[in-house]
């Protein structure tokens, strides 16, 4: 039996996991804003936090300050016990930007950064660190409960950024993938010997990465010369 916290648990993906978490055994530390929200289960303690613990720059205060400050609360634990798992929610968004996307997409890159760097330095202590990078999941991420539109529509986005608009409301609540089986998947890899740094969730998120790693590796060979002419002459 293992001991969960999970922040953002009275929705979405948070929801799923201390579902899943329960149903196989574990106890579960579920936080949320508001508690209430939290569906009563036995072997859950529902508890008030709010991770910003401010009231503004909502995306990075919630998406990168809250993950590092509930970090800062829960290391000391980890590394007295030497053992824990740390699983940062990040997103595809995380490893490849999208038009009318940049802003989020810019805090998921921050969790990985630094949770790259934590996974170097926790993994001698007996502490893993996974990224989890899911796609489009059938969640209320698209709602307007959690999605937030820019007032103005600028003309020169229309065919970029613009796009998106109509995409995110087409989208919503016919995404591919199943929060159920994420939650499992996420769950399952608490239970093995050697845990990546890294998953992809979804189908769309492993062809986004796919394509990525292609376009990294085409434009690092097409401009290799350029790149490693810049050492100096002793190096």
């Amino acid at each position: 039996m293992s001991v969960w916290f999970i922040t953002g648990a009275s929705r979405g993906f948070g929801a799923e996991l201390v579902r899943e978490a329960v149903a196989r055994g574990n106890q579960v530390v579920a936080t949320a804003r508001r508690p209430e929200d939290i569906p009563e289960q036995q072997g859950v303690l529902r508890l008030a936090l709010d991770v910003t613990d401010e009231a503004a720059r909502a995306v990075f205060d919630t998406n990168v300050f809250g993950v590092l400050n509930v970090q800062r609360a829960v290391l000391p634990v980890l590394r007295r016990q030497r053992s824990g798992h740390l699983l940062q929610l990040s997103s595809i968004g995380g490893f490849t930007g999208t038009p009318g996307w940049g802003v989020y997409a810019a805090t998921k890159f921050a969790v990985e950064g630094f949770s790259e760097a934590l996974y170097a330095e926790l993994k001698p202590l007996g502490v893993n660190v996974t990224i989890v990078e899911p796609g489009f999941f059938r969640t209320d991420f698209l709602d307007g409960s959690s999605l937030h539109r820019a007032d103005d529509e600028l003309a020169d986005y229309a065919e970029t950024a613009g796009v998106m608009r109509s995409v995110a409301t087409k989208v919503n609540h016919g995404q591919p993938g199943d929060p159920v089986k994420a939650a499992a998947a996420i769950v399952d890899l608490t239970e093995v010997a050697d845990p990546p740094q890294r998953i992809q969730l979804g189908t769309d998120a492993v062809e986004r990465v796919e394509a990525k790693l292609d376009l990294v590796r085409s434009e690092l060979d097409k401009w290799r010369k350029l790149s490693l002419g810049t050492d100096h002459d002793d190096a």
